[in-house]
């Protein structure tokens, strides 16, 4: 199926009259949602929570006014363009609406950590986690990757990690160079509920990872050097996670992001994964081959705990069977944007 760039698809009509069984019932308040994708819809809900949970634990958070501007902010952002897209339909607000969303989850991902540290007051569930693992494995199993550690693997391994966004972006242009607007969607919609889903995990469970706990943050260049790449990539995530370059342990621990449990670089990959095969896309083979990299390089490059990725494959994979169901619940319950069409699931 292909439509046109900002041609707005609706779902099937309410039937008329007294509502029958099977039928479905649109509320009055939905003519206020039409303009929006799912991918909206999933977005700004995760920021009215953010703005409700923010304002009442305002007395521990120090940056709640700005995690409540940033959120409303963003808000409006997503409102507007949503407006316009359907109002002009012009091929530049379009792409725009379409492509909003993929910077401003960064955005969302840097004003949550404002709000994990204190409202857990400073607690921290890596000894859990360390826990978890050390059961199910008798040791640490992050140990086990420095046997085989080598300054080529460690290059190779720092590349893939951080191809993390553009892998997930790689499927999105696809899809979107496709001209598929439904299918673009779909997918666009299953990247906000599994990276806000992550943030759900993060503020539930905040860690900062082995590489701050098991092992000297410093020590690092020593204990796993690359070759060419490998420290500036590196010093650019950690940039990313609001950690600067040559700080000490417990300074970095205080500055570190609290976005360990579940890996959410896991989940959002393997979803990606999955979506280049199920749509027989072209860079489904370039796509597999790094995401397996980019989850062997969470553990290798000590960014995850194990279990911390054993969750990201399971939270992944039921995101790929429940995810169908709520995007029909959202497109016809809420009439939303594009078409209320089946979408692929795991078993068709």
């Amino acid at each position: 199926m292909t439509s046109e760039p900002g041609r707005q698809c609706a779902a099937p009509p309410a039937a008329p009259g007294p509502s029958r069984p099977g039928a479905v019932v649109v509320p009055r308040w939905a003519v206020l949602t039409r303009p929006f994708y799912p991918a909206d819809l999933v977005a700004i809900a995760f920021l009215a929570l953010l703005i409700a949970l923010t304002l009442i634990c305002s007395a521990r958070i120090p940056m709640w006014p700005a995690v409540v501007a940033t959120s409303g902010a963003i808000i409006a952002i997503l409102t507007g363009l949503a407006v316009a897209d359907a109002r002009r339909g012009s091929r530049a607000v379009h792409f725009l609406h379409s492509w909003a969303f993929a910077p401003l989850v960064y955005v969302i991902y840097a004003e949550i950590h404002w709000v994990i540290g204190p409202i857990h007051r400073g607690w921290l569930a890596d000894d859990l986690l360390i826990a978890i693992d050390r059961a199910l494995f008798g040791g640490n199993p992050i140990e086990w990757f420095g046997a085989f550690a080598r300054p080529w693997l460690t290059e190779i391994a720092q590349i893939a990690y951080t191809s993390f966004y553009p892998l997930v972006v790689a499927v999105g242009a696809e899809l979107y160079l496709r001209r598929s607007e439904a299918d673009f969607q779909r997918f666009n919609f299953a990247c906000a509920c599994v990276f806000l889903g992550s943030y759900v995990g993060y503020l539930l469970v905040p860690a900062v990872g082995p590489r701050f706990t098991l092992y000297d943050f410093s020590s690092i260049e020593r204990d796993l050097p690359g070759l060419l790449v490998t420290a500036p990539l590196r010093e650019f995530v950690n940039a990313g996670g609001l950690v600067p370059v040559g700080v000490s342990k417990p300074v970095a621990l205080g500055l570190a992001h609290r976005d360990v449990f579940p890996s959410g670089h896991t989940m959002m990959t393997l979803v990606s994964v999955w979506w280049s095969w199920r749509m027989r896309l072209a860079v489904r083979w370039p796509v597999t081959v790094a995401g397996a990299l980019l989850v062997f390089a969470t553990m290798y490059l000590r960014y995850h705990y194990v279990v911390d990725v054993m969750a990201g494959a399971v939270l992944a994979a039921v995101a790929i069977w429940l995810l169908p169901a709520a995007w029909e619940r959202i497109v016809t319950r809420f009439r939303t944007r594009p078409c209320g069409e089946a979408v692929p699931g795991a078993g068709s």
